[in-house]
């Protein structure tokens, strides 16, 4: 861009993360599933899939879940803030 860069004395520069996330493998996910009663495995592969914590899953409604766009509104999530996460699981 070639452009001179005006005063940049002051910039504040970004804090660098101090935690690395855990990611687990896919071995792990693997035996972590099969501990699951089968009362409750669609709540903890739909947790998982979707990246929802159990109170946002545990509030879902029918309502909640569109097949046709394939997606489901999480309502009262953190900070009381509506969002929709994508539901391209297959059944079984």
């Amino acid at each position: 861009m070639k452009k001179q860069l005006e005063n940049i004395e002051n910039v504040v520069r970004a804090k660098t993360r101090r935690s690395i996330p855990v990611v687990l493998s896919k071995y792990e996910i693997k035996q972590f599933f099969l501990y699951i009663t089968p009362n409750h495995i669609h709540m903890f592969h739909l947790m998982y899939g979707a990246n929802l914590s159990l109170i946002e899953c545990v509030r879902l409604g029918i309502k909640d879940i569109d097949f046709h766009y394939k997606q489901i509104t999480i309502r009262d999530s953190k900070g009381s803030k509506n969002r929709v996460v994508p539901c391209t699981a297959k059944p079984h």
